[in-house]
Order: C-alpha cells, then structure tokens, then sequence
C-alpha cells in the first residue's frame, strides 16, 4: 500500500505528440535539448498566485525553456540554477529573447549550495537513470541522466530540502518515470511532511527514449532496460504501468500536509 494516495487522470493512456514538443534550436553538446520530458513538466506547472513577490526556483536549468514559462505564468522572481556553464549560458540566451517583467536570477551552481526559502514554486526535471559505468558516455551530458546507482540520487537530495525551499502554500513540480520506484517517493514525501499527487501521466515512447540517449553517446536501450527490471522488481506500485514499447510519465505535485489540495487532474 502506498504512502499516499494518488489520482490517476482520465488522459493516462495519451501518448506525447511530437508535433507539441518545446522548440529546438543550436545548444551546446553538453546541454541537453528539451524533450518529451520537458513538455510534460510544462504542462504541469501552474500560474503564478495573484501575490505580489512570487518567487520560483528552476532546478537544473538546462536551455532554459521552463525558466522562461515561469515567466510567463506571472512569477514575479525566478531563479534558475545548474552546475553545467555551457546550460547556464543557454538559459541566458533564451531568456535574452524574452520581454518578461520578472526579476530573473540565472546561477551556475550545485544545488546542495542553494540558500533560500519562501518558494512559490520548485520545478524539476531531474537525472533519473541508474550511473552504470558501462552506460556512460563519459561526458557532462551524462548529468541530465544519470544520477547515483538506483537513478534518484539527485531527486532525493532535492526532496529532503524542500522544508526549507518551499513557502507555506508553494508547491514541488516535477517530473517521475514509472520505472523509478513510486511507492519510495512518495514514503520519502511523506516523512518530510508533504502531501502529493499525480496531475497528469502520459506514455512516451521506450525506443525513442533509448534513442535520444544514444544520440548523447549512451548506451540508451540497454540502460532503460536495466532500469525498468530493477524497478519491476522492487515496486509493485510502478510495475504494472510499463509496457513492452512505452512508459509512463507522472507529472506530481507535492504540497504541505496542512495545504494540500485534494485530487484534481489538468487535460492536456
């Protein structure tokens, strides 16, 4: 039984259409360019609150895409952080083009040295596939996959912080494949004191996916294969939503115990 209960939307089923990809254009090898990933975390984040000073953290910037949808949904301060400088450059760039009247802060550092509290709003995307030395492509890109021998070394490290991220009505945004382990995430939410719930899942594509990691030099489909038999057999909770030629994609918000705000699902 899980630790918290969950909603599952009625578009559970819908497969991400390509066509509604965020766009692309030239970054960096070592900077990953948004992705099926991307568009699901877009879709779930909401519109700023009509209060003044909403602030907003962006984890693991990247190009910069949700950055600047923060933005645009009327956050007042947005802060975008990564490790990688070649993603910190890009997130400039792309909010460059931008006519936002936000207060936009765009830092390269390790998460572990943020310093802040009173979020508004925290978006991940983070590395969710086990560090495997044989999978590796021995490059900095290897960071926007791979994260600690079970694959959620970086999505824990962000989970236990939230207490001191997170304002009293802010919300945790993020992104979590079926085959990471579920049931742990939600336990691990749980003991923190947060409540969550799932806003939205798609299928993606397990080729596809295999494929875009082996673009990044990879080892793509013998990896995502690795993880999904090691999440099959840990987590009955997430065995059940993979198939032989798609995954699911949660997209969950976590919210404090005492704010949380019951099951709602939002339609693509």
């Amino acid at each position: 039984m899980s630790a918290l209960s969950f909603y599952r939307p009625d578009n559970e089923r819908s497969l991400v259409s390509r066509s509604d990809i965020p766009r692309e254009w030239p970054l960096p090898a070592s900077v990953l360019r948004p992705s099926d990933f991307s568009r699901a975390l877009l879709a779930g984040v909401p519109a700023a609150s009509p209060s003044t000073g909403s602030m907003a953290l962006d984890v693991g910037s990247g190009s910069g895409v949700i950055a600047e949808h923060l933005c645009a949904l009327g956050y007042r301060h947005v802060l975008a952080i990564d490790s990688n400088a070649d993603a910190v450059k890009a997130t400039r760039q792309t909010l460059s083009t931008t006519h936002r009247s936000a207060s936009i802060s765009v830092v390269e550092a390790d998460f572990a040295e943020v310093r802040g509290e009173g979020f508004e709003l925290v978006a991940l995307n983070p590395p969710t596939l086990p560090d495997v030395s044989w999978a590796r492509s021995r490059n900095q890109i290897d960071l926007a996959f791979l994260s600690g021998p079970e694959g959620r070394t970086f999505l824990d490290l962000v989970i236990n912080s939230l207490t001191t991220l997170l304002a009293p009505s802010g919300r945790f945004i993020f992104v979590h494949p079926a085959y990471l382990d579920l049931d742990r995430t939600t336990r691990l939410l749980s003991t923190g004191g947060f409540r969550c719930r799932i806003l939205r899942t798609v299928w993606l594509s397990t080729a596809a996916f295999a494929a875009r990691m082996e673009s990044y030099g990879l080892a793509g489909e013998p990896l995502l294969r690795f993880a999904m038999a090691r999440s099959g057999a840990t987590s009955s909770a997430s065995a059940f939503q993979h198939r032989s030629e798609h995954f699911a994609l949660h997209v969950l918000e976590a919210t404090h115990a005492s704010s949380y705000r019951g099951a709602v699902s939002y339609s693509l």
